[in-house]
């Protein structure tokens, strides 16, 4: 991961630090910055949302088969959403920005 930015999760969604900022991942303007000077964002990215998607759903299992048969499941949430908000960061906005961005530089 590069020293550039961190990732971390909070009760409210996957968030990453960038120049002493806070970045929600529903912020894909602020985090073109990010992939821009970090070709690996995306891909360490993708993986702390796996990771963090197969933790909280290993915990959310193990408290539903416990005793209390307690359904943990507001973290597993926050993580399908975080793989939504990725999909559409990889897949549509920043490919659209980058091309926007390539066209520009032609016209220069």
């Amino acid at each position: 991961m590069s020293n550039h930015y961190e990732l971390f999760e909070s009760n409210v969604g996957v968030l990453v630090m960038f120049r002493d900022e806070i970045i929600a991942l529903h912020e894909y303007v602020r985090l073109f910055d990010v992939i821009d000077e970090n070709p690996e964002f995306l891909k360490d990215l993708k993986g702390f949302i796996a990771e963090g998607l197969e933790k909280h759903s290993a915990f959310a299992v193990e408290s539903f088969n416990g005793p209390t048969h307690l359904a943990a499941v507001d973290s597993i949430q926050v993580y399908i959403n975080a793989m939504r908000l990725y999909s559409i960061l990889a897949n549509q906005e920043y490919p659209r920005y980058a091309h926007a961005r390539q066209e520009a530089m032609k016209l220069d």
